[in-house]
């Protein structure tokens, strides 16, 4: 499951006192496995995930477009969805109905035929080129338009807050939940390894940057392993080992599939480096600090939210900077930083704290 599904099923954990939650998929995957076997009521009906097909929602435009057929088959696709969520629940009355990622339009739709409210979970930046290949469906103008309807607009940062520009009226920033306080663990002894996770690893999460920072802090030659934890194609593996080997490192460098369960890594890893570039909030920077692990992080997006500099985590912004925190951080004892960042996490992130601010965002609502 990806990050903004995991934050859902927190969600859901977080206010499981107050809310009788339907979750809708598109299809039968791993994440409606996991819902199910929690005992969460789903429906499946197909609906379009994503809305990168066209830059216009004018109808004669659309009608013109070279991939009308698919555009129009699409917007069928909703329409049968809406008519399969009012089938299934069957007169039912739905107080909120609750979108889970920015660019999925669903939610807005059965919004309007459910007559109902409807909360916006705003958890990503999306640019073309950087998250996605292209821009949404209508342009960011249309997208944005649509979200600043909604009755309340829920960001997990105040980055993503200032980079989307949006009403600040009816707009909340709730950092999302991640894991239980009690889950939270401090190992002081730690194993020679520092530690990049993504669930997929890319150059857009920094995955190059990586490999050039920590060939440039030579930990390879004190027996210090760098881990890629995240699922990682052919030609990226590729490129970091030819980066790796430039350095000399090559054999220091091992790659582990994404993984549902990332709390022993983060527990006995040195270090962990968040390098991607923007990130709306960055799950697995909170997990890192969750799990007693130092952060390394990029001075950008979402992560600036979590990472207060040589406090709860060190900011860098060059591949140097990147290197000689590592450094730091291997050789010296990091418990008082490590304390810092789980007493932030357990007031900001933790499902017990999470909760409360959720309902307060329903309770405005209604």
């Amino acid at each position: 499951m990806g990050g903004s599904t995991i934050s859902l099923l927190d969600l859901i954990e977080s206010v499981k006192g107050w809310v009788d939650p339907i979750v809708l998929f598109s299809r039968k995957d791993s994440a409606y496995k996991a819902f199910e076997e929690r005992g969460i009521k789903c429906i499946v009906s197909p609906f379009v995930k994503l809305h990168y097909f066209t830059q216009t929602s004018d109808w004669k435009s659309i009608l013109r477009h070279p991939r009308r057929l698919r555009i129009i088959r699409l917007c069928l696709i909703e329409r049968a969805c809406v008519r399969q969520v009012k089938k299934y629940l069957g007169g039912r009355h739905v107080d909120i109905v609750v979108s889970n990622y920015s660019s999925i339009l669903i939610g807005r739709e059965l919004s309007i035929a459910l007559k109902t409210k409807h909360v916006w979970h705003i958890r990503e930046f999306l640019e073309p080129g950087v998250h996605v290949p292209n821009p949404p469906f209508g342009g960011y103008a249309f997208l944005k338009a649509m979200i600043n309807r909604a009755d309340a607009r829920v960001f997990s940062s105040h980055q993503a807050l200032k980079h989307w520009g949006l009403k600040q009226k009816n707009s909340r920033v709730i950092f999302d939940a991640v894991a239980k306080a009690e889950d939270c663990c401090y190992y002081p002894e730690k194993e020679p390894f520092i530690l990049f996770c993504s669930q997929h690893i890319t150059e857009a999460k920094g995955a190059f940057f990586v490999a050039n920072a920590y060939g440039k802090s030579a930990l390879f030659k004190d027996g210090i392993r760098l881990m890629y934890v995240g699922d990682c194609s052919d030609e990226v593996y590729t490129e970091i080992i030819d980066t790796a080997r430039s350095y000399g490192c090559a054999d220091s460098i091992d790659f582990v599939p994404c993984q549902d369960d990332v709390k022993p890594f983060f527990s006995h890893a040195k270090a962990f480096i968040m390098a991607s570039t923007n990130e709306g909030l960055g799950r697995v920077t909170a997990e890192a600090m969750f799990y007693g692990c130092p952060v390394t992080a990029k001075n950008s997006g979402g992560t600036k939210d979590l990472i207060q500099d040589q406090i709860t985590g060190y900011l860098f912004n060059t591949e140097d900077e990147c290197s000689a925190l590592l450094r730091r951080v291997c050789f010296h004892s990091q418990e008082s930083l490590i304390r810092r960042a789980q007493e932030f996490v357990i007031n900001n992130m933790s499902i017990e704290q999470y909760g409360p601010r959720i309902m307060d965002v329903y309770r405005s609502v209604l």
